[in-house]
């Protein structure tokens, strides 16, 4: 299975290289990064560019990516549009890491509603951007590109996921890592899994939200108690995902995530599996 999987990236990466080249970049995510592909698993798939992708251009990538799981002897997962889930524009990535995919309360504190298993909700534009974040803050395959765009969008999708984190707990006077890890992988009425976030407990999940609960703690919207819990400051919190979930004019974005992620943090990184390190 080991080596089947490698060729599917190589032939993944050739993809990328064929529908986005350098501009943009591409993810392999889901279960084969993961580690708990069995030999038939689909091999979930976005390529990411700065412009939305031609009909025609699209109609062609699909048609790649089903010859690239007939190929390797994986099933086809059309729960999900293909032409909705393997490509996303950077104006998408941007939908997704301002969590404009999930509702408010009354409150202003965001809200995720479980999974609807249905045509009307599995193809929007809203789970597209819910499926985005999850690919660039779950464990995944960078199929190269554009490495500092892609990190960039990383972080951002870091930051994203420990704001979602925090709101999604309330009014807790601290919270721990542990809590933040249960707020975005058990949803209403115990939806879990697909059913919600599409996150599990795990390694890459809880460095992905230590790395965002940091950068939230260098910005001043959480204060260290001691060395496992936080303190929320809910109303920078709030102001933060209002920020976040704002019309941008061009370039507005950029000049935001310098202000959140600091300077000195975007880099190259090579093809292939990312680190679970913060």
């Amino acid at each position: 299975m080991e080596a089947n999987q490698r060729a599917a990236f190589a032939t993944a990466r050739a993809l990328r290289r064929r529908f986005v080249r350098d501009a943009g970049y591409g993810l392999a995510y889901g279960s084969h990064p993961a580690g708990t592909a069995t030999p038939r698993s689909d091999l979930d798939l976005v390529l990411i560019g700065p412009q939305p992708i031609a009909d025609d251009e699209l109609a062609q990538l699909i048609e790649a990516v089903c010859d690239l799981h007939r190929v390797h002897g994986f099933d086809l997962d059309t729960e999900v549009d293909y032409a909705v889930k393997v490509y996303a524009s950077f104006a998408d990535v941007d939908a997704a890491v301002s969590l404009s995919c999930f509702d408010t309360n009354a409150d202003g504190h965001l809200s995720v509603s479980a999974v609807v298993v249905e045509p009307w909700f599995l193809n929007s534009r809203t789970f597209a951007h819910r499926l985005l974040l999850n690919a660039l803050t779950s464990p995944h395959v960078f199929l190269g590109g554009d490495a500092i765009t892609y990190r960039r969008h990383r972080e951002r999708a870091e930051h994203a996921v420990a704001l979602l984190a925090i709101t999604l707990l309330g009014e807790a006077t601290s919270i721990t890592l542990d809590e933040t890890i249960t707020a975005v992988t058990i949803g209403p009425q115990q939806a879990t899994g697909e059913d919600f976030l599409g996150y599990t407990p795990n390694r890459h999940l809880a460095a992905t939200l230590r790395r965002g609960l940091a950068r939230l703690a260098r910005h001043g919207i959480l204060r260290h108690l001691d060395g496992t819990r936080f303190e929320p400051d809910y109303g920078a919190c709030l102001t933060a995902i209002e920020q976040l979930r704002a019309p941008r004019r061009p370039g507005a974005t950029d000049v935001l995530t310098r202000q959140l992620l600091g300077p000195g943090t975007m880099h190259a990184e090579k093809e292939g599996l990312l680190s679970d390190e913060p």
